[in-house]
Formats: structure tokens, sequence, C-alpha cells
């Protein structure tokens, strides 16, 4: 059941960062097999809430090599996105966030460092834990 008052947009952070996570360990090819793709999907928060997520996948050169752009944001049904995140992956395996956008406009390099895959699994234990201490009520 969906809290009353104000909407509370930290489940569309952790709903972003838990599929960014999830993309940035696919390998390379399942990647760029989905270049071209944009999906849409109705996922809920934590506490019920409706979100709509979409994954753009966008293949592209950039300095004459290949790489992969990705777009994740999550937004309220019919609303602008509250969070957002651009990931490049390139052929070798690397996948890196190229900028995020963690409720208003904060842009990184795209020589930003990569993923820290260590806060992406800590934030999805969070979500493990809060999930299940909802789940045994």
């Amino acid at each position: 059941m969906p809290r009353e008052g104000p909407r509370h947009d930290g489940d569309a952070h952790l709903l972003l960062a838990a599929h960014v996570h999830a993309l940035a360990q696919l390998p390379y090819g399942a990647l760029l097999a989905r270049s071209g793709s944009a999906v849409r999907e109705l996922v809920d928060g934590l506490d019920g809430t409706a979100y709509v997520r979409c994954t753009r996948v966008v293949r592209e050169r950039r300095g004459g090599e290949e790489q992969v752009r990705l777009v994740v944001d999550v937004a309220p049904p019919g609303g602008a996105a509250v969070a957002e995140e651009v990931l490049v992956a390139t052929p070798d395996g690397r996948v890196r966030s190229a900028w995020s956008r963690p409720g208003a406009a904060s842009r990184r390099s795209p020589d930003a460092a990569p993923v820290g895959l260590l806060a992406a699994g800590a934030v999805l234990a969070v979500l493990l834990a809060v999930t299940l201490l909802v789940a045994l009520g």
C-alpha cells in the first residue's frame, strides 16, 4: 500500500541502482544485442508505489571505437524522471557510469570512474533486507 503524503522518491533510486547493477553484469555481446531497443516497464517500489522504468540501448562509435550507451530512468507514471543514469559499455567488457541525475542534474564526466559495484551491491543488500522485513511483517 503506497504511503500517504508527498511522494518518497528514495524507492525510485533503489529501483534504478538495482537495474543499473544488473545491466553492468551483462557481457558486452548481450548489451550489443539489445541496441536499438527501448523497454518501458511498470515497477513497484518497496512501499507499493508504481514507477515506470525506461531502459534505452544505443550502439554508437566514439573516437573510432564501438560502444553501447544505456540510458535508464525511473519516473512516476505520467511524470518526469526522478532518477536517471547513463552507462557506457565497451567491447573490452568495461561498463562505466557516464553520468547520473539523482533528482537534480549532476552530470559526471564521460571519463568518470567505473560504476561502483560495491556501492550497488550495498544498495541491493539494503533493498533485500527491507523487502524481507516488509514481507515478515
